[in-house]
């Protein structure tokens, strides 16, 4: 079973994806083109910022189980860009990534466990 730090930065991870694949290839412009069509092929590599930064968080949160604390400080420095990225583009790309940055930072402050139990 995960813990409410790991199920939040899975949550989080799945979230990035679900937000990069709409925008990637759904038309959100009036005239039905997508993001790739209109403003070119290099608009990929800033939809899938979001999902590195979590798929980072992720990775941490599976690595480091015995040390909460470090892990914690790790997904709020992870989580500092992306949410950053949500408040500069909240509307464009941002608004689709707030969710995502919102189940990193739930993530992130649950591994500050103030029992001392391992999350």
């Amino acid at each position: 079973m995960l813990s409410l730090s790991s199920g939040s930065v899975l949550a989080s991870h799945l979230l990035a994806w679900g937000g990069a694949a709409f925008l990637a290839f759904a038309p959100v412009y009036g005239s039905g083109s997508t993001l790739a069509e209109v403003n070119g092929q290099g608009v990929y590599g800033l939809l899938l910022l979001p999902v590195l930064l979590t798929g980072l968080a992720l990775a941490i949160v599976l690595v480091t189980r015995r040390w909460p604390i470090a892990r914690g400080v790790v997904l709020v420095i992870l989580a500092v860009p992306l949410g950053g990225l949500c408040i500069v583009g909240i509307f464009t790309i941002g608004m689709f990534y707030a969710l995502a940055a919102a189940a990193l930072v739930v993530g992130a402050l649950a591994s500050f466990d103030s029992t001392g139990a391992q999350s």
